[in-house]
């Protein structure tokens, strides 16, 4: 079994996730197919070699058409439900997902129906945690 492990001191980006991925060896036409499983239209995914303070990296850009800029935890739930992911795939993500709804909740004492994703609820972010392990899609 491989695994990998982020050490997210002070976050990580989904851009920067799926970069850290593809330069792991995760095979990008595999991670468009997973991608395309969530049944959301208008994107595109573009790929490019950057330096960032001297150091070599992938720079991973998903394009989209959606401008939504947040989405509540029902809604999350819903599109992955609506996917075409595998039923391991989307249980494991909504799982994610209600865990991270449940945190939101606790901090700003408020009903679990009432959280609104921001930063995690925008395209690409949110659906970083409906992709399957690197050792099924890469």
């Amino acid at each position: 079994m491989k695994l990998a492990y982020f050490d997210c001191f002070s976050g990580i980006s989904g851009d920067m996730t799926l970069g850290a991925l593809v330069d792991a060896g995760c095979d990008v036409e595999n991670l468009r197919a997973e991608l395309r499983g969530l049944q959301l239209p208008g994107w595109e995914l573009t790929i490019e070699k950057v330096w960032k303070n001297g150091m070599a990296a992938t720079y991973v850009k998903v394009k989209t058409e959606d401008q939504q800029k947040h989405r509540s935890l029902n809604a999350i739930l819903e599109i992955l439900q609506k996917s075409q992911l595998a039923s391991e795939v989307r249980h494991r993500a909504a799982e994610i997902f209600v865990k991270l709804g449940e945190a939101e909740a606790r901090v700003h004492d408020v009903p679990a129906e009432k959280i609104h994703f921001h930063e995690v609820g925008k395209w690409p972010t949110e659906f970083c945690p409906s992709l399957r392990p690197p050792r099924q899609i890469c």
